[in-house]
């Protein structure tokens, strides 16, 4: 089983997309790159990240998956950031 899997699994989250350096970051320790952002309904690439598109990400070693994008202001991010 590959590694995105299990953390999908076990509900393992990303806490941060750093869209400048095309890099996902996971609770874990686990980072992974951005490969592309996609619409909404995931029909067609897009040049930046949007509410409501996707982003697919992954590598060979942990494996590839899509990321729903749900844009949140800093402050709702700080807050997310303390219940954890």
């Amino acid at each position: 089983m590959k590694r995105l899997q299990a953390m999908k699994d076990r509900n393992v989250r990303c806490y941060l997309v750093d869209d400048d350096d095309g890099l996902m970051y996971f609770p874990n320790g686990v980072v992974l790159p951005i490969l592309a952002y996609w619409s909404n309904d995931r029909s067609h690439r897009i040049d930046k990240l949007e509410d409501g598109a996707w982003i697919e990400f992954g590598d060979d070693e942990a494996g590839y998956g899509w990321y729903p994008v749900k844009m949140i202001t800093e402050d709702e991010w700080y807050e997310q950031q303390g219940k954890h």
